[in-house]
């Protein structure tokens, strides 16, 4: 039976995490060990980990100052023990299907790493009612030009091999990016991103992870003004220098190139149009495109 490591960062989650944890613990055709670190939590959170860590020998709680989820998970990864055969990552109000890990092992074990799994989350509401599934990518979003650019990354649903792993512990980015986007970027720049259309996990939907379901204008452009600055906030030239910093021995020619214009661009009028007309880099949708494109002109890519 293979094992599996799973990292869970808690933060307040009295509410939804003792059903998550549960699902966890009850997966089938695979070993679990359960690896929680809280990140500051001032509700009854610290209570409900105290005990299942007292009731089962597979859960680890640690205790850590509020950093983030991001650092938080960053830092789950980094101490994360060798040996085990696969790697997952786990949100906090979620419920996983009996036979997610199974499901991700049973895909991952078809070839050699670096290997990364992802599935399609189902969306449900507070009470676990279904809302609708997330638009699955096409082969074309895992393109390293366009993930670069237009990432698609769940965290929740992710599962991976030692030598992901191995490649993650080796280099904690800087920059400012996600544990899960780069978790991807590793994949797809050094590896294989393996995307699952089923659905095993529930991907709960409150406050403000609302990700679903249906919206009005109002609403819409709320959500578009947000994707904009969330770009802003997210600069692909600095995610381009940190790979090709840890890992340009690693990469082909091709490759070397598509980072390093992202890097450079702001270097030269003649680098930022080779950036801007770039096919490589087009987003998959037209708005998407067109907005990144105005922040390439402006340099705020």
């Amino acid at each position: 039976m293979k094992t599996v490591y799973v990292m869970l960062s808690s933060y307040n989650g009295e509410k939804y995490i003792a059903e998550q944890i549960d699902s966890i613990l009850h997966q089938t055709g695979v070993s679990v060990t359960l690896a929680i670190r809280d990140d500051g939590s001032s509700d009854g959170t610290g209570e409900i980990l105290r005990r299942y860590a007292s009731e089962n020998e597979n859960v680890k709680v640690a205790f850590g100052e509020n950093v983030g989820y991001a650092k938080s998970f960053f830092e789950l990864i980094k101490t994360s023990p060798e040996g085990f055969d696969y790697y997952a990552l786990s949100d906090q109000v979620d419920v996983w299907a009996e036979d997610k890990l199974k499901s991700a092992v049973d895909m991952l074990s078809e070839k050699e790493g670096p290997r990364l799994y992802g599935c399609n989350p189902e969306l449900v509401d507070r009470e676990l009612s279904h809302i609708g599934y997330m638009r699955p990518p096409t082969k074309d979003d895992f393109k390293k030009g366009r993930y670069l650019i237009d990432k698609y990354s769940y965290g929740c649903t992710m599962v991976f091999d030692p030598a992901l792993r191995a490649l993650a512990v080796s280099h904690i980015p800087e920059t400012k990016v996600s544990h899960d986007n780069w978790l991807g970027l590793l994949a797809v720049f050094c590896g294989e991103f393996v995307f699952d259309e089923r659905s095993f996990i529930k991907y709960r939907q409150h406050g403000n992870n609302v990700t679903g379901g249906k919206s009005g204008l109002l609403q819409t452009w709320k959500r578009r003004m947000k994707n904009m600055k969330n770009l802003s906030d997210l600069s692909r030239r600095d995610i381009a220098e940190e790979l090709l910093n840890a890992f340009s021995s690693d990469f082909d020619e091709e490759t070397k190139d598509l980072l390093t214009m992202v890097r450079d661009y702001k270097k030269s009028f003649k680098r930022r149009m080779r950036f801007f007309f770039d096919k490589r880099t087009k987003r998959k949708s037209a708005e998407k495109n067109f907005v990144f494109r105005m922040m390439i002109l402006f340099g705020k890519a």
